[in-house]
């Protein structure tokens, strides 16, 4: 239950530490980057509940940088999520969102991105 509201609700925390936030520097064409998140379900819903999900995209200048360009990234920056068989990160399970070969991630389907997410 959802002690300020009473329904029921899944819980997740990620790396135990509720609210997170993951950053992941890039700042020119063609640099990648990853970030590992893990997820634990510590409510009584059913895991198959939890949804993954990104506000709007929005473009805005980085604070602090001495150029800024005038691109949209929200249609280019591609995105996957990977599934691992556990926390060392080394097996790859499945590919959940984005292009895939096997059951790895990798950037092969364009149409992936930051705005289409």
């Amino acid at each position: 239950m959802n002690p300020l509201s009473g329904e029921a609700r899944p819980r997740a925390i990620a790396d135990n530490v509720p609210g997170k936030r993951y950053a992941v520097t890039v700042k020119k064409p063609g640099d990648s980057g990853t970030a590992n998140l893990t997820l634990k379900n510590v409510g009584d819903i059913n895991a198959s509940s939890f949804k993954v999900f990104s506000p709007a995209c929005t473009v805005a200048n980085a604070t602090g940088e001495s150029y800024n360009g005038t691109g949209n990234p929200c249609s280019v920056l591609q995105v996957y999520i990977q599934q691992w068989t556990d926390n060392t990160f080394t097996a790859p399970s499945a590919c959940l969102y984005g292009g895939a070969t096997g059951n790895t991630c990798n950037f092969t389907d364009t149409t992936k991105t930051l705005g289409a997410f």
